[in-house]
């Protein structure tokens, strides 16, 4: 338990410092702050005392604005401890937990951090100080007021209140200490503190009484940013906040923190055609809400990296060798909305398959919609309006289809491969999943097998790709966002989900103890699932240069890359248009949820989705069989 812990000193037990230069990096984010005569900003003090600080120092930090303060801009990355009562809200903590700390490490130098409101909780304390002997640096910010009353709460009384001198109160217990009233008076100050050797320092620093903490404005220092600033600022709207421009990390496309010329050109065109065709609000939704990069259609696609070492991914041995893929249709049929008269009518046996994913129908082509296939049944959601279970997922033996890819009941997998949550409690994003297994196997594969998702981001067609009706131009109609533009497929829609919720809990995780949180019916296209389990059926190539017959096979069957120029003017298809394709690791996947132990509702991966468990089944591709030759 954690008094066992506390109490028989386990935690004196430390991690072991790395004294390599990364641990010592300058902070990624700052505080943007101007300040008012005769003040000085908390930020001011705090960037410049962070350095000072060594591995094993200690800082005590107190409760209220200051521990916001400190939170935004104390970076700590030497070792170091910090020391706060995040839990128990304890105002006054700083200075008894300084006197503590002093006397456990009197090698080290310890600096308290308070408000002057928690200071005179506990002031007193001072003589504690003194009696022992005590050394360290105690800096207080002096605003006379309880910041977080009286920026938290309206109509109170009492929030504003009347400060000692504290370094004259200081120097009556027989310490010192210096005011703080601007900036430039900062170095003189902690230099001051930082040569001091005995005793107390203390340092008074008069903050403005109209600043709040949680209205700082934050800097990001990165590289990357720098560069979309100075490079691209004429084209992003004027009031984008960090945040919002982080996101736009996705024209760095080879990951390597910086852009080329060559994404530097894709992201100026890109933002350049969505300046000119929408207002500044609508850009900002449109960024914030990740849907710049967004598109339903779009397979994974990661430049091929050295794996993760060390690998959070258990292999296998599992005794097969190349697998021969069966294929039916293609990708180009979906995206064309086109159906050959030998497919409209023909049944398939999904019971000769042990896995399978693309598109697929149960009665009438005109049903169409995502399926995937799971130990010999095909899970299917219709999208033939009219029908009491419009988008809802059914089973069937059999199927039709216009694109499928098939794993054969006879194939053997190669490799076995397992990844435990309680070795990523932060998951491992699935582009980087999909790289690792792609160098173990080092050639085109299909895989199939549970994942446990953190973030599962999906979309789903909502309409049958069967008329002639191109996706591309028309993403609206086939991806839920058909709410915007067609009032009665906005209510089928509506009506189709309410049935599901009250049916078995639509947004139901793996257990009701860990129910999933779903985004329905917004209107961009998918959905973003928390917390579930899923079946996952997918195959992954590189786009090899020159490729091979039967890489060219594969994604002209089973992969939109070579159709997204063709079907797609979107933000993505045209980065990856001008930027090029060296290198690229392509994965289109489909997936199943469980509620409970019943496998539901059928999805289109997408590539921004977080793993957290999986054991999955590897076919390395040898082979392809077109069965509607």
């Amino acid at each position: 338990t954690h008094w066992s812990w506390l109490l028989t000193g386990g935690w004196r037990q430390e991690v072991p410092l790395d004294d390599d230069a990364e641990n010592h990096r300058p902070a990624r984010f700052r505080v943007e702050h101007e300040m008012r005569p005769d003040f000085c900003h908390p930020a001011e003090v705090l960037t410049a005392l962070a350095p000072q600080l060594e591995a094993r120092d200690v800082i005590c930090v107190d409760v209220g604005d200051v521990t916001l303060w400190s939170s935004l801009s104390l970076c700590l990355s030497g070792g170091q401890r910090v020391l706060s009562s995040q839990c128990m809200g304890t105002m006054g903590y700083a200075l008894p937990a300084a006197i503590a700390a002093s006397l456990e490490r009197p090698d080290r130098r310890v600096v308290a951090i308070a408000g002057d409101g928690g200071a005179q909780m506990t002031i007193g304390e001072l003589a504690t100080a003194k009696q022992h002997k005590c050394r360290f640096t105690y800096v207080i910010f002096n605003n006379n007021l309880l910041g977080r009353v009286h920026f938290g709460f309206e109509g109170v009384s009492g929030d504003v209140i009347e400060s000692p001198d504290f370094v004259a109160l200081a120097r009556a217990y027989g310490f010192d200490g210096m005011h703080v009233t601007s900036a430039a008076e900062v170095p003189a100050a902690l230099t001051a503190a930082a040569n001091h050797k005995s005793g107390v320092y203390l340092i008074e620093v008069r903050t403005d009484p109209e600043l709040k903490a949680e209205y700082a404005r934050m800097r990001d220092t990165g590289a990357f940013l720098m560069q979309l600033r100075t490079q691209l600022g004429d084209v992003l709207p004027s009031d984008l906040r960090p945040s919002d421009i982080r996101k736009l990390i996705a024209f760095d496309v080879d990951g390597d923190g910086i852009l080329s010329a060559e994404e530097l050109h894709a992201a100026r065109k890109v933002l350049q055609n969505l300046r000119e065709t929408v207002d500044p609000p609508t850009f900002l939704k449109v960024l914030r809400t990740g849907q710049l990069f967004k598109n339903p259609v779009l397979t994974c696609v990661k430049q091929l990296l050295q794996p993760l070492e060390p690998s959070p991914f258990a292999f296998t041995d599992a005794g097969g060798g190349g697998t021969e893929i069966h294929v039916i249709g293609s990708v180009e049929m979906v995206l064309e909305s086109y159906v050959p008269d030998h497919l409209r009518t023909m049944q398939w046996s999904a019971a000769d398959y042990r896995a399978g994913f693309e598109t697929g129908a149960i009665e009438s082509i005109n049903g169409l919609g995502e399926m995937c296939i799971c130990d010999g049944v095909a899970y299917i959601r219709g999208t033939e309006e009219g029908r009491a279970d419009f988008f809802e997922t059914r089973t069937s033996p059999t199927f039709l289809t216009t694109a499928a890819l098939l794993v054969p009941r006879s194939a053997k997998p190669a490799y076995q491969v397992f990844m435990e949550a309680r070795l990523t409690p932060k998951g491992v994003p699935f582009v980087r999943t999909i790289n690792d297994l792609y160098r173990k196997v080092n050639a085109p594969f299909a895989f199939c097998g549970e994942v446990e998702w953190h973030k599962c981001d999906v979309t789903s067609l909502s309409r049958a790709p069967i008329d002639g009706v191109t996706i591309g131009a028309n993403i609206h109609k086939y991806y839920w966002c058909v709410c915007d533009r067609d009032p009665l497929a906005a209510r089928t829609v509506a009506r189709a989900a309410t049935r599901r919720s009250r049916r078995h809990a639509w947004a139901q995780g793996p257990t009701p103890a860990q129910p999933a949180r779903v985004c329905l019916l917004r209107r961009e296209p998918g959905a973003v699932l928390h917390g579930v389990r899923t079946f996952v059926c997918g195959a992954a190539a590189r786009n090899e240069d020159p490729r091979s017959d039967l890489c060219d096979q594969i994604f002209s069957r089973i992969f939109y890359a070579d159709l997204k120029a063709k079907h797609h003017a979107e933000s993505s298809a045209q980065i990856f248009a001008a930027v090029g394709h060296q290198q690229q690791l392509h994965c289109h996947c489909h997936l199943i949820t469980y509620h409970g132990n019943k496998l539901t509702d059928v999805w289109h991966l997408q590539p921004d989705s977080v793993v957290r468990a999986f054991n999955l089944e590897v076919y390395p591709i040898d082979s392809m069989k077109v069965l509607d030759v």
